[in-house]
């Protein structure tokens, strides 16, 4: 009796000290995931980040993500977000991945880059029934009202030069929509960004005309981190980065999605 006794309350250590492992185990399992899952912010803009008609979230930028993170550890947990909330989430809070988001002076102090999507020169765009064949010098534009979208590069870039007459809106339909109404007389954007919101809006890209060049400027548009981000992370992502560019996986998903800069 007393040795079966024993064996008992052996076997019972035996099974709660493998229950404990087991559970300790399974814990860690599930730390592990919590610490390698990204929280990533975007919007749907043009053909890097788009919405497709099953509800899906494709396009350029989607696909350089979704490649990058397959060369880490960790795992993405996209949020398509209206621009300005997005941005919000991106600067306050740590380990929280932003694309495609312009390299501006203004923005590092919140962000770290991760790598440059593309680089689009920036033109002035009006209608062509209004501006006919002109091409303007920048301190002719200074007197005319651009519509800019709230808290994104045109914005920044336009009030870093000095342009103060900007009327300010919170979503492409109405950028595009001021500009046909003549309540605002130019936008500022890059060519590709252009054609795909015109076309978007179902209105031609016939209908406008560049009236001016920002010669010394173009616009990055590439992928970020929060400035608290752990350095671990940030060195990770970077170097992922670097392996797509240097094997031309890069430069291939830009000729899938047609991004020319």
């Amino acid at each position: 009796m007393p040795f079966l006794t024993c064996t008992l309350k052996y076997i019972f250590s035996l099974t709660w000290g493998f229950s404990r492992l087991l559970m300790m185990a399974l814990g860690a399992n599930v730390a592990h995931a919590e610490n390698t899952k990204i929280h990533v912010v975007t919007e749907y803009f043009q053909n890097y980040q788009l919405k497709t008609e099953s509800g899906q979230l494709s396009g350029f930028a989607v696909e350089v993500v979704e490649a990058l993170f397959d060369k880490t550890e960790f795992t993405a947990d996209i949020s398509a977000l209206p621009w300005s909330r997005a941005l919000k989430i991106a600067k306050e809070e740590k380990n929280t991945l932003i694309f495609s988001i312009a390299r501006t002076k203004s923005r590092q102090k919140y962000f770290t880059w991760i790598g440059i999507l593309s680089s689009e020169p920036q033109f002035v765009w009006a209608l062509k029934d209004r501006f006919p064949n002109k091409f303007l010098q920048q301190e002719e534009l200074i007197p005319y009202h651009f519509v800019v979208i709230r808290n994104t590069n045109p914005e920044d870039m336009l009030t870093e030069r000095g342009f103060t007459n900007l009327v300010r809106v919170s979503s492409e339909s109405q950028l595009v929509g001021m500009l046909y109404k003549h309540r605002a007389d130019f936008i500022a954007s890059g060519e590709s960004v252009m054609r795909n919101r015109l076309r978007a809006q179902g209105y031609a890209f016939s209908d406008i005309t560049p009236v001016y060049n920002f010669e010394d400027l173009s616009t990055d548009l590439g992928l970020a981190f929060n400035i608290n981000t752990d350095p671990k992370i940030i060195t990770v992502f970077q170097k992922a980065f670097l392996e797509m560019q240097q094997s031309g996986e890069l430069s291939n998903f830009k000729e899938k999605w047609n991004i020319n800069y």
